[in-house]
């Protein structure tokens, strides 16, 4: 299973990707985690799919949750 597995790398987009959403949630009143924050930047920028249970990732447009 885990060599089916690739890392993905914080990169300069994924960092703008994360200021991006860091700034949308503020705007809307929502606070959450800054390590969550970078793994929604970092699945959205890769155009992956996230597999969590925290309901706060819904709150981020445009990006793919598998509830798992």
């Amino acid at each position: 299973l885990l060599s089916s597995l690739s890392i993905l790398n914080l990169t300069y987009g994924s960092c703008e990707e994360a200021s991006e959403i860091y700034a949308k949630l503020r705007s809307k009143g929502y606070i959450i985690g800054e390590f969550d924050i970078l793994i929604a930047a970092l699945v959205k920028y890769n155009d992956e799919t996230l597999a969590s249970r925290d309901k706060h990732f819904r709150m981020i447009e445009n990006i793919n949750v598998q509830t798992w």
